[in-house]
């Protein structure tokens, strides 16, 4: 039991398991846009970068936050370590992101594509999140602004796994095939919303020493209870609303609405404390869930 214990916290607190559900996420675009899967380059950039972000912000945080649970406990024990691998994590990514240039770089530099500023746009809004580098002008990073911080983490994700694959996949076959695949907005904005509703959740948890540092999050605001029926549902019947509106399969409309109606169970059972463990694998896991049953049935 130790030994799988040990192996359960390398891969939630080393954000291997943030990786892995990036990656799905990823899949599950390529699946929605009916394209072919991306390279696997691709799919190690977003792997190692989403890795390396986490592992980023809990390195820099681990021995000024004041709350000590076990991840960070596991944080200060493994610094050493973890701050190698983070190197190591690093170097891949940025091999693999200079292959791609030099790959592709005819097409990156000789054609507009607007969607590319997407690639610009989510490594600025990923800094601006984690680091005050606009501090000069009185702006705190957006993790500190407790009702935005959700949103901007869940814009980072949404932007990563809904136009990253179809940007990506553009650049590997426009100079061969000359076709142009846009992203799908709508699908960009239910993961958003989908993603942006667990960030919220993950405040439950931090709702304590939110409130002793000042972070004004929705469950510091207005208690975890009023945060569950009047934003988490409401955002959850949004998303509901959206998929009906563009889900034409009664099937695939109700295999889809499942991860929804978990998101409300799971929301109610955070009433009463839950450990770090239980937010990692069951709030986390409803992404992989989410991928899971999308990629069950076809549309």
């Amino acid at each position: 039991m130790k030994i799988i214990r040990q192996i359960v916290y390398v891969i939630l607190f080393s954000n291997c398991f943030y990786g892995i559900c990036a990656v799905a996420l990823c899949i599950e675009t390529n699946r929605l846009n009916h394209i072919p899967l991306n390279t696997i380059g691709f799919y190690v950039l977003i792997f190692t970068g989403c890795i390396f972000y986490y592992l980023m912000i809990y390195l820099c945080s681990a021995y000024r936050t004041n709350t000590k649970d076990i991840r960070t406990h596991w944080y200060l024990k493994n610094y050493a370590l973890l701050q190698r691998l983070s190197v190591c994590l690093l170097l891949v990514f940025v091999g693999c992101l200079t292959l791609y240039i030099l790959q592709y770089d005819r097409i990156i530099f000789s054609s507009y594509d607007k969607w590319y500023l997407v690639i610009l746009v989510l490594p600025i809004t990923a800094i601006l999140y984690s680091l005050p580098i606009l501090s000069f002008v009185g702006l705190r990073s957006f993790r500190e602004y407790g009702m935005l911080k959700p949103f901007a983490l869940g814009f980072i994700w949404s932007s990563m796994v809904s136009y990253m694959p179809v940007v990506f996949y553009n650049m590997q076959t426009l100079g061969s095939q000359g076709n142009y695949i846009s992203p799908n907005v709508y699908n960009w904005l239910i993961d958003w919303l989908f993603i942006s509703i667990l960030c919220i959740l993950f405040d439950y948890k931090d709702c304590i020493a939110d409130q002793a540092q000042g972070i004004n999050t929705f469950p510091v605001r207005f208690g975890i209870t009023k945060t569950t029926v009047f934003i988490i549902i409401p955002l959850v019947m949004l998303i509901v609303i959206i998929m009906i509106a563009l889900t034409p399969h009664t099937l695939y409309l109700i295999i889809r609405l499942i991860p929804l109606l978990l998101i409300v169970l799971v929301s109610f059972s955070l009433n009463k404390p839950k450990n770090i463990i239980y937010y990692l694998l069951v709030v986390d896991g409803l992404m992989l869930v989410k991928v899971i049953l999308s990629l069950l049935i076809k549309q």
